[in-house]
């Protein structure tokens, strides 16, 4: 699911990334998530995500996800 859906959320979409990755990540490594909501205006929400290997941050940045989505 997306990280900052809640119940009431419905559906969402990615509106804006910028992700830096810090260094290199060789194939097969298992890479682990994390995003938290940092703000949050009417249906856009911020997150201030990280993605880790054997926990070393490899990549950090910010990503807003809109939550009126219509789905056709």
């Amino acid at each position: 699911g997306i990280a900052a859906a809640d119940e009431q959320s419905g559906p969402g979409m990615l509106a804006h990334a910028d992700v830096r990755f810090e260094s290199p990540v060789i194939p097969r490594a298992v890479i682990e998530l994390r995003a938290d909501v940092s703000a949050s205006h009417g249906s856009l929400r911020q997150c201030e995500v990280t993605a880790s290997v054997a926990g070393v941050v490899v990549a950090r940045g910010t990503t807003a996800i809109r939550f009126d989505v219509a789905i056709a």
